[in-house]
């Protein structure tokens, strides 16, 4: 084999595929060269590397990558709340094991072939300081892995700059410039298990400029967004092969545009079968737009996350959502009539936000606990001022950029020079970030064993385990966790057999 790329999504019950890992593989192949993708990082045992090495790695295997960006690191806790899992990934070093395990790791592929390439990428590189590391990705890499396929088996030139350790390859140097076709296509040795939920991607990159947000690509309206045709064709190649009917749709969000909805909603309702989904959308423009509550129903939406952030008065002003509070729950009250009982709309807020007090917080709560409330699950984050890397082109937001325009002065030290993202200590007008992750910990608790299993981040993941919708839409976490852990680790069970044998 020519590339091995070993994936996992291990921070979430359930079992999910990170797109990326596959979109590489998709051009991998394309150019021709044999890719085998590994699932499950998290759960292997040096034994099972040393398995998959054998099969796997000879003479002609030019690279062992690892994606990174929805690894965290091992932990006895196999269900870790919001805030203790988010800090878990910001703490988290680039891959789930230990420093003693990885370097074993390396040893066994590298006792198979001396001149093997250890690679790393997806959104754990901007500290390139793990020992042993040839090469790592800066940014997307959808042309760049092909550069270094070329590179290592041709001889071809490879633009590159030092790393702390081992060489980087940035996406400036490699840009990709056929998003409208950017699909994934997945192959018999990807081992796709019956009535699993696919990741798609529909678009990429974010056309809005909140002021708490880091998103790594920020484009203008148009940009990075997929044909119809293609998303067409691969739901009825994905049909065709595997059987598949339920999809995470990759895109920060679904519904940015009115013509996008538009355009899908008629290839999709045109499909010779029913799809489901979830993903990410807002309100905001389903006020603008009203159709698009049946609209985003008819196309199959199950579960979607909404990011409301807050409803006080003065903090919505200046975040970038672009609408009123009051309206904003106007919205979410005619978005339920239609969708209750048959989409879970999860809630995202963040405590911390510029001219929010502590009683607005829970002025918010108190609304989001009344037994009309349009939203069915919440997600309360701390404030996070996302640290500053060893890529100089990382993305920053724009109160990480200038945080005293913003109301906030930096009391403590700037944590995260890479792997972290976790920033540093900070304080407004109302609070500091200690007490942020307070109140964030006390609204936890509040709605901890209220909230439905089935929310916009698990819902594909448990229906890939076996979960039927009905079950989901009625089930509550604490109901669930036992049963659905041991149903993962029969499927990891079951993908080992087929990889290995």
């Amino acid at each position: 084999m020519n590339v091995l790329i070993f994936t996992d999504v291990n921070g979430v019950i359930g079992f999910g595929r990170y797109a990326g890992s596959y979109r590489v593989a998709t051009e991998l192949r394309k150019a021709g060269y044999s890719t085998q993708v590994i699932e499950f990082l998290a759960d292997l045992s040096l034994k099972d590397i040393e398995s998959i090495a054998d099969k796997f790695i000879d003479e002609n295997t030019l690279f062992v990558s690892f994606s990174t960006t929805l690894l965290i690191k091992n932990t006895d806790k196999r269900s870790l709340e919001r805030l203790d899992r988010s800090k878990q990934n910001r703490y988290s070093g680039h891959l789930p094991q230990n420093d003693e395990f990885v370097e074993e790791m390396f040893a066994v592929f590298r006792r198979k072939n001396q001149k093997i390439k250890i690679v790393l990428g997806g959104g754990r590189t901007d500290n390139t300081s793990l020992e042993g590391v040839d090469y790592w990705f800066w940014g997307m890499s959808d042309t760049s892995v092909v550069a270094l396929a070329k590179h290592l088996k041709y001889g071809e030139p490879l633009k590159t700059i030092d790393g702390l350790v081992g060489k980087v390859i940035r996406a400036e140097d490699y840009p990709y410039h056929d998003f409208d076709n950017a699909n994934i296509k997945w192959e018999d040795n990807d081992y796709i298990f019956e009535n699993e939920h696919l990741p798609i991607e529909i678009a990429r990159g974010c056309i809005y400029r909140c002021i708490f947000c880091a998103n790594p690509l920020h484009k203008k309206v148009g940009e990075y967004v997929r044909t119809v045709d293609s998303i067409r064709e691969e739901m009825l190649y994905n049909y065709e092969k595997f059987k598949t009917t339920g999809y995470m749709f990759c895109d920060d969000t679904f519904n940015d545009t009115h013509k996008k909805v538009k355009d899908l909603h008629k290839m999709i309702t045109s499909l010779p079968f029913q799809i489901e989904w979830t993903g990410y959308g807002r309100a905001d423009v389903i006020h603008a737009h009203p159709e698009q509550r049946e609209m985003l129903l008819e196309t199959g939406l199950k579960a979607i996350l909404i990011g409301i952030e807050t409803f006080g008065t003065i903090a919505s002003k200046g975040v970038g959502k672009g609408l009123d509070p009051e309206l904003m729950k106007e919205t979410l009250y005619y978005i339920h009539e239609a969708w209750k009982g048959k989409v879970v709309i999860t809630g995202s807020f963040i405590v911390g936000l510029p001219g929010e007090s502590e009683e607005s917080i829970w002025k918010t709560v108190e609304w989001l606990q009344r037994e009309d409330c349009p939203i069915d699950d919440v997600m309360f984050s701390p404030l996070n001022i996302r640290a500053s890397t060893y890529n100089p082109n990382a993305p920053l937001s724009k109160i990480a950029r200038n945080p005293a325009k913003y109301g906030y002065t930096i009391t403590g030290p700037t944590l995260g020079r890479g792997i972290s993202t976790e920033g540093p200590q900070w304080e407004n007008e109302f609070m500091d970030k200690n007490r942020a992750e307070t109140i964030t910990r006390k609204i936890q608790e509040v709605f901890h064993k209220e909230n439905p299993i089935a929310d916009w981040a698990v819902y594909s993941r448990l229906r890939s385990i076996g979960y039927s919708s009905e079950e989901l839409l009625n089930t509550q976490k604490k109901d669930i966790l036992y049963d659905a852990n041991k149903k993962r680790r029969d499927m990891y069970h079951s993908y080992m057999n087929k990889l290995l044998s």
